[in-house]
This record gives structure tokens, C-alpha cells and sequence, in this order.
């Protein structure tokens, strides 16, 4: 597939559709046991199709990654290195992606605009989902480049699309520096994925979505 468009070298010529996280929004996220439930990530590992961006001054931009229900969170986490249609087995290591990794909710406090970046806000920015959102992560520098052109238009606290693993679900991407961990209050959790209930409901998830975990 030939690499979808980049945005203008411009980021003022964008004119993103906002839509609104009410306060008492229910977020679900998966993180390193080491990053509390409302902290976002300031950098650190590889980043992935939003993260990490830097800002017009050259800073990176915190990350904080959530989805609608605790199926996205984990489907868009723990599967999300899994081939669709692979040559072989589709495995996750426990290693990896579970051990040391837990799930936690968390409530806003606060109303925060965001980057609408399905329906009408792909037309509007005249992109398919094909193009940012359902992309291979081959393409992660060009969907990079987009979320750095849109926060650098000052387009609000971050972004919201259907989660690619789990699309009947939402996912964000807050950006660390326009949304505080005071503006999140946890509410549940962290839930470790790697022993008791954690595990069974990673096992069940996998079970369903055809996918073995290694305990490797």
C-alpha cells in the first residue's frame, strides 16, 4: 500500500473537527506498572501511532493512551504487535506485554476538547481511516506526522478515533502537556495482567480473538 498523505508544512492550514470529552468520562488504560493510573508517559519506549510528537519548540509531548472499554484497552495494548493475517501462530509473549503491566480506569475532571479523527473529522481533513487510524505500523512515521501537525495547530487536548484492534470502541491520545494527571482521578485499578484477574480476562480476550499467550 503507498504511504498515505502527510499534512501540510503549515500546521495553521488545518482546521481539525473538535468534539468534546464531557467531565465524568470513563477512560480505561493499559500501562507499565511503573507510571501511575493518571500519569502520562513522558517518552519513554518506542512510541506508536500518536506518540511520541514534539512540540514547536522541539520538546517531546507526554503521551496518555485510554480506550473506551477494558476489551479496546487491552486488545489495542497487549495484541497490538499481533499480525492480522500471519504465516503462523498468533502469539503474544507474556514477557513482553503482560508481565509488570496493569489496567486502570480513570474519570475526567474536567471537559476536554479533542481532534475527531473518524467519521466526519477524517473527511474533513480529507483522510481515510485506511490512511491514520487502520494503518500498518510501517506507516507510524507519516500518522506521527499528523498528530504533531495537528497538536502544533493548537487543535486541544489530544485525539480520538475507533480503536484499530477493537473498532467498535474509541481510543485517545491525551497530550501530557494540555491535560494534567489532575485533570484524571483513578477510579479502578491498577489491575495487574499478569496473575489473577488480570490474566483471566487477558486469556479470555485472547481466546476469543484466536491468539495464544506464550509464557515464554
Amino acid at each position: 500500500m503507498p504511504p498515505g498523505p502527510r499534512p501540510p508544512a503549515d500546521p495553521a492550514a488545518l482546521d481539525p473537527l473538535i468534539t468534546s470529552l464531557p467531565p465524568r468520562s470513563l477512560l480505561f488504560r493499559v500501562h507499565p506498572v511503573f507510571f501511575g493510573p493518571t500519569e502520562s508517559n513522558p517518552g519513554r519506549g518506542r512510541g506508536a501511532r500518536f506518540h511520541f510528537i514534539r512540540n514547536a519548540a522541539g520538546a517531546t509531548v507526554p503521551s496518555f493512551y485510554a480506550a473506551e472499554s477494558e476489551d479496546a484497552a487491552i486488545a489495542e495494548t497487549v495484541f497490538h504487535d499481533v499480525p492480522v493475517r500471519p504465516a503462523g501462530l498468533r502469539v503474544v509473549s507474556f514477557s513482553r506485554k503482560l508481565r509488570d503491566r496493569v489496567l486502570s480506569a480513570v474519570r475526567t475532571h474536567r471537559e476536554i476538547q479533542l481532534v475527531q479523527l473518524h467519521d466526519l473529522g477524517l473527511e474533513r481533513l480529507g483522510l481515510r481511516a485506511s490512511e491514520i487510524t487502520d494503518t500498518d505500523p510501517s506507516e507510524y512515521p507519516t500518522t506521527r506526522r499528523w498528530a504533531q501537525a495537528l497538536h502544533r495547530c493548537g487543535a486541544q487536548g489530544g485525539l480520538v478515533w475507533m480503536a484499530r484492534r477493537f473498532n467498535s470502541h474509541r481510543a485517545w491520545t491525551l497530550f501530557g502537556d494540555r491535560v494534567a494527571s489532575r485533570d484524571l482521578e483513578p477510579v479502578g485499578g491498577p489491575l495487574p495482567l499478569w496473575r489473577g484477574s488480570g490474566l483471566e480476562l487477558v486469556y479470555e480476550l485472547a481466546e476469543a480473538a484466536g491468539i495464544t499467550v506464550a509464557h515464554d
